[in-house]
């Protein structure tokens, strides 16, 4: 198993960044480095064991200052994710190709009222 990033996953990189949000650099490098660090720390995760697999010398207080001292807009995120989506099938998918576009709305304000199936 792989123990430590030497270099960030290019297309986790590409992907962020292609979705032009409109943060700084240096947020968007945490973004990057948390998504990396989350998909080779195994077992229980926490910021302790995703930095320790960085080695850009971040100490775990960057990323809980990361994570807690913005603001995040979740619906400006979710909606430039979709629009992603959406963009990179229609550019890449024939006219008559038949398929299924399936978008994790998990981000997505949900309504409280109940519902009855």
């Amino acid at each position: 198993m792989l123990t430590t990033i030497l270099n960030q996953n290019e297309l986790i990189s590409n992907y962020i960044l292609e979705l032009n949000l409109p943060y700084s650099s240096a947020l968007k490098n945490h973004m990057i480095n948390l998504v990396s660090g989350i998909t080779v720390t195994e077992g229980s995760k926490n910021l302790s064991s995703i930095y320790s697999k960085l080695t850009c010398n971040r100490h775990r207080s960057t990323g809980s200052r990361f994570l807690g001292s913005y603001s995040w807009n979740h619906e400006y995120v979710t909606d430039e994710r979709i629009f992603h989506a959406i963009s990179e099938i229609s550019n890449t998918s024939k006219d008559d190709d038949v398929g299924f576009l399936i978008i994790d709305n998990i981000l997505s304000k949900k309504d409280t009222f109940p519902q009855n199936i």
